[in-house]
């Protein structure tokens, strides 16, 4: 597979990742007991709806040959491998039960994140150089996102 598969491939992972976490958190909440501030609420949906689009829209503009987007797009891959193993391999560990996005996260989002890069290096759509640096920026900035479009679902959910 070349690049612009990969891109639209985890694209989809990360969207089914997310499909996994917003279907299968109440119950998962219900079971443990444990509380995450708007993790089942409206702007959770928003947040995760809004993640997913722009994915499929970061896939689209790096195909395209968009310089910026590519990096954006790898950066997010990293930051959703990461994600896959902390938060929820770990939490998975160590609470002793299944946290919804694991299966997703390990089986589907990590190698298609892993795949993605690998490709994007490989094709020189990207440069270690610039990756970096770019990739903990974007994994930093998506991070910083989410307080952001929480907020922003909860405006729209009024």
């Amino acid at each position: 597979m070349d690049f612009d598969d990969l891109a639209f491939l985890f694209a989809l992972a990360a969207a089914i990742h997310n499909l996994e976490e917003a279907l299968l958190a109440p119950g998962w909440i219900r079971r443990t007991g444990f509380r995450i501030d708007d993790y089942c609420k409206p702007e959770f949906r928003f947040a995760v709806m809004a993640f997913t689009l722009g994915g499929f829209v970061l896939a689209g503009l790096a195909s395209a040959g968009f310089v910026a987007p590519t990096y954006l797009l790898c950066g997010l891959a990293v930051a959703m491998a990461i994600n896959a193993i902390a938060p929820h391999l770990a939490m998975t560990l160590f609470m002793r039960v299944y946290t919804p996005g694991t299966a997703t996260g390990l089986l589907l989002v990590l190698p298609a994140a892993l795949f993605l890069v690998r490709a994007a290096l490989g094709e020189e759509r990207i440069v270690w150089a610039t990756f970096w640096w770019a990739a903990p920026a974007t994994a930093l900035g998506a991070l910083a996102a989410i307080p952001l479009l929480l907020a922003l679902g909860r405006r729209i959910a009024r």
